[in-house]
């Protein structure tokens, strides 16, 4: 009887350990896919303000351009 109960716990205790090492990963790989996300959109982000910035640039040339006409 003795050696059931150690078995059963020991049995319960792996498959709480086997619980949380799937909840650990999939917290991890959401953690990742958060700052993946987070990582994209500050490179769109950035991307934006270059090609803004390029238009600007263009834009004022072109001005200079016409004015010197």
């Amino acid at each position: 009887m003795e050696k059931h109960k150690k078995e059963d716990e020991a049995k319960k205790m792996l498959e709480e350990k086997k619980k949380m090492e799937r909840f650990n990963k999939m917290k991890k790989e959401m953690e990742e896919d958060r700052n993946e996300q987070m990582t994209q959109k500050q490179r769109i982000k950035n991307q934006q303000k270059k090609d803004d910035n390029n238009y600007l640039d263009n834009w004022k040339m072109r001005m200079k351009q016409l004015g010197e006409r």
